[in-house]
């Protein structure tokens, strides 16, 4: 053998799977019928933006119970209210942030020719309003209803962190009006 076809076989790629054209259709009619392809994809950002949620919420939840602990301290009960509506603005973002990680996803994958389709589809679908159009190509439909789980989970996930948050505010309003009648 000489060193040009020893050279050739060295850079020929390594065949994991060969398949023929036959079994290569059975391998795509197996991928379509079972939607593998976007339950994969879904998954993954599924997990993406439960990841992200996560983070975002123990990070606005922190950061409003170390305010408001300082400010009921030094006796300050209109700021903590201030601060817990600031505090649902930033959930609220979060929200408008995960529909864009959706949107530029689906955009990136080629599964929506257009940002602002994408970003309407996605809102439309993680809030499960639904009234839109189902703009996926055949083969993705099932992202639909992964995209509406994680908008659900998400909106459960903020309404726990909203409801301890409200703690809080509750005292902070008690404790101004009990302050507010003293003086009186």
């Amino acid at each position: 053998m000489s060193d040009v076809s020893t050279a050739a076989q060295a850079v020929k790629p390594v065949e994991i799977f060969k398949f023929d054209q036959p079994q290569l259709e059975v391998l795509q009619s197996f991928l379509a019928t079972y939607d593998l392809p976007d339950i994969i994809f879904g998954s993954v950002m599924l997990l993406l933006i439960l990841f992200f949620h996560g983070l975002s919420m123990a990070a606005i939840g922190e950061h409003y119970e170390w305010q408001s602990t300082r400010l009921l301290a030094a006796r300050r009960f209109w700021l903590v209210e201030i601060v817990f509506y600031f505090s649902m603005i930033a959930l609220m973002i979060t929200h408008v942030v995960e529909i864009g990680i959706w949107s530029c996803a689906l955009y990136a994958a080629g599964l929506v020719d257009n940002l602002r389709r994408a970003i309407v589809f996605t809102g439309n679908t993680y809030t499960t309003v639904g009234y839109g159009e189902d703009i996926l190509p055949l083969g993705w439909k099932l992202l639909t209803t992964i995209i509406a789980l994680s908008g659900m989970f998400a909106f459960a996930w903020t309404t726990s962190v909203l409801l301890n948050m409200m703690k809080m505010y509750q005292e902070a309003r008690v404790a101004r009006r009990n302050t507010q009648e003293k003086i009186r």
